[in-house]
């Protein structure tokens, strides 16, 4: 896969941290998607956008706009047109308009968790959750704010530390007689 480097401007970073998470996501999801493709392009045409090479197989030609839906919401993505022969992506199958999905009436719960990475019984509480608040959780293992999280890392650190000392103060009186 290629490289890709992504600059986000400072109205984009706001809405990510302050507004319309989901609106900002779908926009930094496009944004990467369509570098990706830029790079991808780059890598078939064996030379960067107007650079002049001895390498070169083939040249841009604009591009498509097309829509993919994914989790995050339907894209506008920016597919790179060749001048000769057809551009081909690792992203997505041609024509394909929607990303993967989990169809539960084709996949067990099992299968579904087994695919995430997750327990069972987790899947579960969490389709429980959602179907009685209409809301995700932030399971057990979260924190409701990074400053919780700072503060149960600052209280960890402290016992920890308060350990040391009563581990040094023993070895102290062992050493001593």
């Amino acid at each position: 896969m290629p490289k890709v480097e992504l600059n986000l401007e400072d109205d984009e970073l706001k809405e990510l941290l302050l507004g319309d998470r989901d609106k900002a996501m779908q926009s930094i999801m496009a944004k990467i998607l369509d570098e990706i493709l830029k790079s991808e392009a780059t890598e078939q045409i064996k030379a960067k956008a107007y650079e002049r090479s001895d390498e070169r197989t083939n040249s841009r030609n604009g591009y498509r706009v097309r829509q993919l839906t994914t989790r995050v919401g339907t894209l506008e993505l920016h597919v790179p047109k060749l001048r000769h022969g057809n551009f081909s992506t690792q992203l997505f199958k041609r024509y394909q308009r929607s990303g993967p999905r989990i169809k539960k009436d084709h996949m067990t719960m099992n299968e579904i968790s087994k695919n995430l990475g997750i327990g069972a019984s987790t899947l579960h509480k969490w389709i429980k959750l959602f179907t009685e608040t209409g809301e995700f959780g932030r399971g057990s293992g979260n924190f409701a704010s990074d400053k919780d999280k700072e503060i149960a890392r600052l209280k960890r650190q402290l016992r920890d530390a308060e350990g040391a000392i009563e581990v040094l103060k023993k070895s102290i009186g062992i050493l001593s007689k």
